[in-house]
């Protein structure tokens, strides 16, 4: 045991003494801390939605509740009353608001809902009212559907007798499929004249300081392994007693992993990008599966060279399908399916 951790030791040393790593462990902390401080790092990433509910009616309840843990391109949140919702809309706290008057689901019952939800916003309207109005609209009658169906299972003749059973299938179903995105679902993208999509310019870029770390300490493990191959083809392992000779394959991907490992909670505790202690098990948990995922690659990949080769194409494959910068996964559900083959995504989610 000794012995092993003298090598690991001696390995950590050869790498700190390569100018090339301590520029990337010295640089890591140095960039993200420097890119955090920028305005842009300030400015706020998404626009928030103010939501006001004035009643206890339980169908605005269900549907802003909806809203608040839905993912959309704007935050949704809850204020007092129509007071501080103007504030926050006046102050830019909030982009705009809606406020729901009392008894909106008897308006809507009754069809006489005009003037029932009022929205509160700046001197003009943007896309982004347009789109924030559709999808409260879609999302209040996502829940009074549930009630209109309910109400016709107790009235309609058909279910005479069997109202309190055709009830409970009625909740059921609509729990499993009523709730789910795949019923109501809007998409919105703004186009040129020419046709070609325009990024809205409500919503702000912000660097994804923990996803870029993410894929560095990936692809450190991957230059562990192409370090391990180089080792073994000089024949640096052929004196080693056998137990050694094989746990080498994990001891050189282990060095440079965990070095960028340390490099990358030391970037992300200085830019507040992580929530501990929970990131320090999610890191070790992400160093372990890195280090199996690169050792079976060694056994695959026979040729040092051809594993070099490799390592910028999975390096480019992580930053595009992995929600490192942008999520490609509404565009087909394939971009889904090949992002699970990457390490990264399960350290970023």
């Amino acid at each position: 045991m000794k012995r092993l951790l003298f090598w690991l030791w001696l390995l950590i040393k050869r790498q700190l003494k390569s100018p090339v790593m301590m520029v990337f462990l010295i640089g890591m902390p140095v960039i993200c801390f420097a890119v955090s401080k920028m305005p842009i790092m300030n400015e706020q990433g998404v626009p928030k939605v103010a939501l006001c509910v004035s009643d206890d009616d339980g169908i605005v309840a269900d549907a802003v509740e909806h809203l608040i843990k839905g993912q959309y391109s704007v935050e949704f949140y809850v204020v007092e009353d129509k007071s501080q919702l103007l504030s926050d809309v006046t102050g830019k706290h909030a982009d705009h608001g809606f406020f729901f008057k009392d008894g909106l689901t008897e308006a809507l019952t009754s069809r006489e809902y005009e003037g029932c939800i009022e929205l509160v916003q700046g001197v003009s309207a943007d896309m982004l009212t347009t789109m924030t109005k559709e999808i409260v609209f879609a999302e209040i009658f996502r829940v009074y559907t549930l009630e209109v169906a309910v109400s016709y299972a107790q009235t309609a003749e058909v279910f005479d007798g069997i109202e309190e059973k055709a009830i409970q299938v009625i909740q059921a179903n609509y729990k499993n499929y009523g709730s789910s995105n795949e019923t109501f679902r809007i998409d919105f993208e703004e186009i040129d004249d020419s046709g070609r999509p325009m990024q809205m310019q409500e919503a702000k870029t912000v660097f994804p300081i923990r996803g870029v770390l993410a894929v560095l300490v990936f692809v450190a493990g991957l230059y562990g392994g192409v370090w391990w191959k180089t080792e073994k083809k000089k024949g640096v392992f052929v004196a080693l007693p056998a137990h050694l000779s094989k746990v080498s394959r994990f001891i050189y991907v282990f060095v440079p992993t965990v070095l960028f490992a340390v490099s990358a909670e030391v970037s992300m505790a200085l830019t507040g990008t992580a929530d501990y202690p929970f990131e320090l098990v999610k890191m070790l948990c992400y160093i372990v599966a890195i280090e199996l995922f690169v050792a079976i690659l060694t056994v695959v990949i026979p040729d040092e060279k051809l594993m070099v080769s490799i390592i910028p194409v999975l390096a480019i494959a992580c930053l595009v399908l992995c929600p490192v910068f942008v999520s490609l996964t509404p565009v087909s559900p394939v971009f889904k399916y090949l992002s699970r083959l990457l390490l990264p995504l399960y350290y970023i989610v």
